[in-house]
């Protein structure tokens, strides 16, 4: 029992893995950008779309099969 706890208090089990800093990282990036997009601040859009477009572009084309399509 005692190794168990031992195991949960371990600084390498409270490291975040890196797929999960990347999307807490994008995360962060796009709350800010929406609040500065609602503050009607037109350059945070063309940040956002810069972020997602890739990944949005990714999902549309395994959805479809088809990269014309998709984009």
């Amino acid at each position: 029992m005692e190794q168990a706890a031992s195991n949960l208090l371990s600084d390498s089990a409270a490291e975040p893995r890196a797929d999960e800093l990347r999307h807490s990282r994008e995360e962060f990036l796009a709350r800010g950008l929406m609040a500065r997009i609602v503050a009607k601040e037109e350059k945070a859009l063309r940040e956002l779309y810069t972020l997602w477009a890739p990944t949005l572009l990714g999902i549309a084309y395994r959805l479809t099969g088809d990269r014309p399509e998709a984009e």
